[in-house]
């Protein structure tokens, strides 16, 4: 799945609008709304600069007998992130 930033703050302006307004009970105001898409861009970014940082390590190197040809792949179980 690809890091998509504005996916990311869209998501959490929905989730935020809808917890200000208590499920639609109350409407937020717009100085209230601003505030909220201000919070999510924020939220967003930071969460994606995070997720950015981080350092994929490989898993098990695969290792076959045979030609090279029959060497596929890169790894044989998933990385970790550091």
């Amino acid at each position: 799945m690809a890091l998509i930033p504005a996916t990311l703050i869209t998501t959490l302006q929905t989730i935020l609008i809808n917890q200000a307004s208590q499920g639609g009970r109350y409407t937020p105001t717009a100085t209230q709304v601003d505030a909220i898409n201000t919070l999510a861009a924020d939220l967003g970014n930071a969460i994606d600069s995070y997720i950015r940082t981080a350092t994929v390590n490989p898993g098990q190197t695969v290792v076959t007998a045979g030609t090279a040809a029959a060497q596929t792949g890169t790894t044989t179980s998933p990385g970790t992130l550091s």
